[in-house]
């Protein structure tokens, strides 16, 4: 267990309420699946445990493969959800690390990983719904992860210690 200070708490709130928020839209057993990986997302925070956070985005992916049936929008919304939900208990075990630590550097990170994984995600789910060969859709998957793969370094390079 670690020593729970407000922002660990807060951060546990918020990282289970983002979890939780697009299955609680979708209804039914996405619901209560979306509860239970709220749940296990919290407890990752508060007691620091990588295993509740594993076991949280196993129950988000299987959410989203029993969401497909009610759409791309409710699929790629539940996986979002889980997805920054886990963003944020990450943050809540980097700050329980060091509770001395300034927070906004961790803060930062996480804003622009959460920012860029959901737009990575839009991406895609735009792109697939542009019908193309596996040859053509494969030719772009490994461009875009080769502009990605440069954009970074290219940060990197600019900004080594950030």
């Amino acid at each position: 267990m670690i020593d729970l200070d407000l922002r660990i708490i807060l951060v546990a709130i918020l990282s289970a309420a983002a979890t939780a928020a697009v299955p609680a839209l979708v209804g039914g057993g996405i619901a209560a699946l979306g509860a239970l990986a709220a749940i296990l997302i919290a407890r990752s925070v508060v007691s620091s445990d990588e295993g509740s956070v594993t076991l949280a985005i196993v129950v988000g992916g299987l959410m989203a493969l029993a969401t497909v049936s009610h759409g791309h929008v409710d699929t790629w919304g539940v996986g979002a959800s889980v997805f920054v939900g886990a963003e944020l208990a990450a943050l809540g075990r980097r700050l329980a690390v060091d509770p001395e630590a300034p927070a906004l550097p961790e803060v930062r990170i996480t804003l622009s990983t959460i920012t860029i994984g959901l737009a990575a995600g839009a991406f895609v789910a735009l792109v697939s719904l542009w019908r193309a060969t596996p040859p053509l859709a494969n030719v772009t998957l490994v461009v875009l992860v080769l502009v990605g793969g440069a954009a970074f370094a290219v940060r990197y390079l600019h900004h080594p210690t950030d």
